[in-house]
C-alpha cells in the first residue's frame, strides 16, 4: 500500500497557519512506509456524525510500572467504555483484511473520556505484525517541533501529513498537521525519530488540531492501575484463567510492584475515590444528576436493575430515597436503620466501599431468604469489624459469595458459623485482604460441596495463623484454587489440608505464593493433582521453605505451565523430591527456580522428560549458590526452545563450558 501525502502543515480549521516544515525526503517516506503494519482502521459507527471509521495503532510499551508490553491505542470517542466491555468484539481492518479482537476478561483495558484515549492490551494470539516502540514516554515537547501523522482519513487509504506542534502544555498538544474525519486515534510521530510517539490525535477546537501527550496517557494508566490494585481482584483475578496471569501481573518481578491487575473502570460501583473527571464509579452526591443516574452511580447499575423497584429504606424513622442511604453512609453515618418492605433477590454491591460503616446491627432483621447473590456486599467497608448481626441471616439460597467481605477489618468469623452455604458456587475473594483475621474458627461446619471457584478466598490474610477450621471442607467439585492462600504471610503449616480432595482442580496459580513463613508442606503428599494444568507460582516467595517433602508423588503429567513455581524460595537446598515428576506435557518453565539462592546443585532433575518445553527463560536466574548444572546435560530439549538469561546472575557458573550442550548450542 502506498502512503499518500494528505496536505502538509495545514490544519483544516486553523485560522493562522504557522510556517510550513521542509518537505520529507525519500528516506523519511520509506521509514514511514515501514510502519504501516503498526496501524489499523477501526470500523464503527461513531457518535455525533463523526463517520464510520477511526484510526488505531499498535505500540510496544517499555515501562516497568505497566504490567503489559503491547497495546492498541485509539480515542475514547472511537471506542468508549461500552465498546470494550467484557466479551464484546471490536472490528478492525488490518493488512487489508477484517479482523476481530475479543474483549476477554483477562485483557487489560483502559479508557478516559476527558483525555480521549482508549488502550487495549494486545496478546500474541492477536497476530499483530508490527508495533511502534515507545522508548521515552515522558517527553519534553517544544514549540514548532516537526511531526508526522499517520491516519485513515475518511476511512480510505493510509495517508500521512506533516506539520508542526505549535504548543505542548500540561495535558494538551496543539498542532497543525492536516487531518480529516476518520483520522481520530492517529499517532503523532516525532520527525527524525519515527519510532517516537509524542501523542494521540483526537480532534479540533475550531482553531487548531488537538492531541493528548503520551506521557499523560501513561500517567493516567498508572493511576488507574494503582487505585484499582485492590478492588480489581474482585472482578478479574478470580475469572482470569490465563496461563500467563502470574507473570503478567508482576507477582514474580524483582521490585515491589503493585499487584496491578487491569482494566477498564466500567463497573459502576467499584472505584476508590478519585479526582478523575471520567470516573464512571464516582460516589459523590451530585444534585445536578437525575435520581435514576444518582442511584446508578452510587450503587451500580447491576444492583439497581435487580432492586430499584422493590426496595425502600427508612433512615432514622423517615422515608428516604435509596440514593440518600449511600450518601449518608459515605459521609459517615454509622448506624443504619433499615426496614425492607419487599423481599430482595440480590445484595450485589449493596454497601461496597462504604468506608465509614461500622454498625450494621439493624441488618439482623433483613429478610435474605430469597437472596442468591451476595457478591461484594460489604467489600471495601474498611471500618466494619463487627458482623455479629449477620448470624441471623438465612443465606441458604446463596450461590455467589464472591468478595463479600473483601478488604474489611474482620477479626473473627464466629458470626458465620451457622450459615448454610450449601448452594454456594463462587467463594472467590470472599475474605480476601482481611488482614486482621488471625483465625477462621466458625467455618468448620460449612458445606462447600457445590463450590467451584475458591480463587483468592483468603488472599492477603496476612495475620492468619492456621487453617484448622478447614480440615473437614469437602472441595471435591472445585476447579479453581488460584491464589487461595496467597500472601498469608503468618502461615507456617498447612497440614490441615491434607485430606482435601482436589482431584478436579485445574488451576493452582499462586496457591501458597508469598507465604513467607511456610516451612512444612508434607501434608500435600496426599493430594491428587492429576487434572492440574497450571502450576505457576504455587510456592513463589515461600522464603522459609527448605524441603519439598510432600511433592514427591504428585502427578503433574497434565501440567503445562510451571513458570515461577518455586521462584524466590531462598531457603530451598534440595530438589531430589521432584525426580519422579512427569513433565512430558509441560510448555513453560520460565523463572521456575528464579532466586533460589541456597540451591547448590540441580540433582533430582536428571530424569526430567521435557520434550515440549519451549520457555526456559530465566529459569535459574539469581541462583547465587548454584555451581553444578550437570543434572541437565541429558535433557532432550526442543531445537527452537527459548532459554534467554537461564543462568543470569549465577556468579559460580562463570565457565560456560560447564553448561549443557543444548544451551551452548
Amino acid at each position: 500500500m502506498k502512503i499518500i501525502l494528505l496536505n502538509m502543515g495545514l490544519c483544516d480549521s486553523c485560522e493562522k497557519p504557522i510556517p510550513l516544515p521542509q518537505p520529507p525526503n525519500k528516506d523519511e517516506i520509506d521509514e514511514l512506509y515501514n510502519n504501516e503494519d503498526a496501524l489499523c482502521k477501526i470500523i464503527k459507527e461513531l457518535k455525533n456524525n463523526l463517520g464510520k471509521f477511526g484510526t488505531g495503532f499498535f505500540c510496544e510499551i517499555k515501562d516497568k510500572e505497566i504490567p503489559f508490553e503491547r497495546a492498541l491505542f485509539t480515542n475514547n470517542h472511537v471506542l468508549d467504555e461500552t465498546d470494550i466491555e467484557n466479551n464484546k468484539e471490536i472490528e478492525i481492518e488490518y493488512l487489508n483484511e477484517k479482523k476481530y479482537i475479543k474483549m476477554t476478561r483477562n485483557r487489560r483495558k483502559f479508557t478516559n473520556k476527558p483525555l480521549d484515549y482508549t488502550c487495549i492490551e494486545i496478546f500474541k494470539e492477536d497476530n499483530i505484525a508490527k508495533f511502534f516502540k515507545i522508548d521515552n514516554i515522558d517527553i519534553n515537547s517544544k514549540i514548532a517541533q516537526d511531526i508526522f501523522i499517520l491516519q485513515y482519513p475518511g476511512g480510505g487509504q493510509l495517508k500521512y501529513s506533516l506539520g508542526r506542534m505549535i504548543l505542548s502544555k500540561n495535558d494538551i498538544i496543539k498542532h497543525n498537521a492536516s487531518t480529516l474525519g476518520g483520522s481520530s486515534g492517529s499517532p503523532l510521530i516525532k520527525r527524525y525519530a519515527i519510532n517516537h510517539i509524542l501523542g494521540l490525535h483526537h480532534g479540533t477546537n475550531q482553531e487548531v488540531n488537538l492531541a493528548t501527550p503520551f506521557h499523560i496517557i501513561f500517567k493516567d494508566i498508572k493511576h488507574k492501575l494503582k487505585i484499582h490494585q485492590k478492588i480489581n481482584l474482585i472482578y478479574d483475578i478470580y475469572c482470569d484463567d490465563s496461563m500467563d496471569y502470574f507473570f503478567n501481573n508482576n507477582r514474580m518481578s524483582d521490585g515491589n510492584n503493585d499487584d496491578s491487575m487491569s482494566y477498564i473502570n466500567n463497573d459502576d460501583s467499584m472505584s476508590d475515590d478519585s479526582d478523575d473527571d471520567d470516573s464512571i464509579s464516582d460516589y459523590s452526591y451530585d444534585d445536578s444528576l437525575s435520581d435514576d443516574h444518582k442511584i446508578k452511580r452510587l450503587f451500580g447499575s447491576k444492583f439497581v436493575k435487580n432492586n430499584k423497584n422493590n426496595i425502600k429504606l427508612i433512615i432514622n424513622g423517615k422515608k428516604s430515597k435509596l440514593v440518600k442511604t449511600s450518601k449518608y453512609l459515605k459521609k459517615g453515618i454509622n448506624n443504619v436503620q433499615m426496614i425492607i418492605l419487599n423481599i430482595l433477590t440480590n445484595l450485589e454491591y449493596m454497601f461496597v466501599n462504604c468506608k465509614s460503616l461500622k454498625n450494621i446491627d439493624e441488618l439482623k432483621n433483613l429478610n435474605t431468604e430469597e437472596i442468591t447473590n451476595f457478591r461484594n456486599t460489604f467489600s471495601g467497608c474498611s471500618s466494619l469489624s463487627n458482623i455479629d448481626s449477620l448470624k441471623y441471616w438465612n443465606v441458604s439460597k446463596g450461590e455467589n459469595f464472591c468478595a463479600m467481605f473483601f478488604h474489611t477489618p474482620l477479626t473473627n468469623l464466629n458470626a458465620l458459623k451457622n450459615w448454610d452455604v450449601s448452594n454456594g458456587k463462587d467463594f472467590s475473594g470472599m475474605f480476601g485482604e482481611c488482614s486482621s483475621l488471625s483465625n477462621i474458627e466458625g467455618l468448620e461446619k460449612w458445606n462447600v460441596l457445590k463450590g467451584k471457584d475458591f480463587n483468592g478466598i483468603f488472599i492477603e490474610c496476612s495475620s492468619l495463623l492456621d487453617l484448622d477450621a478447614l480440615k473437614s471442607w469437602n472441595v471435591s467439585n472445585a476447579n479453581q484454587f488460584k491464589e487461595m492462600f496467597c500472601g498469608c504471610s503468618s502461615l507456617s503449616n498447612i497440614d490441615a489440608l491434607k485430606n482435601w480432595n482436589v482431584s478436579n482442580v485445574t488451576n493452582f496459580i499462586g496457591l501458597f505464593a508469598e507465604c513467607s513463613l511456610l516451612k512444612n508442606i508434607n501434608g500435600l503428599k496426599y493430594w491428587n493433582v492429576s487434572k492440574g494444568i497450571i502450576f505457576a507460582g504455587i510456592f513463589h516467595k515461600c522464603k522459609s521453605l527448605e524441603k519439598l517433602n510432600g511433592l514427591e508423588n504428585w502427578d503433574v503429567s497434565e501440567g503445562k505451565s510451571f513458570e515461577g513455581l518455586f521462584s524466590g524460595c531462598a531457603s530451598l537446598t534440595n530438589l531430589k523430591k521432584l525426580e519422579k515428576w512427569n513433565l512430558s506435557n509441560a510448555i513453560n518453565f520460565e523463572k521456575m527456580f528464579y532466586e533460589c539462592s541456597s540451591l547448590k546443585s540441580l540433582n533430582g532433575l536428571e530424569k526430567w522428560n521435557v520434550p515440549n518445553v519451549f520457555y526456559f527463560n530465566y529459569m535459574f536466574e539469581k541462583c547465587s549458590s548454584l555451581s553444578d548444572v550437570n543434572a541437565l546435560k541429558n535433557w532432550n530439549v526442543l531445537r527452537n526452545a527459548r532459554f534467554y538469561g537461564i543462568f543470569d546472575q549465577c556468579p559460580l557458573l562463570k565457565n560456560k563450558e560447564t553448561f549443557p550442550d543444548w544451551i551452548k548450542g
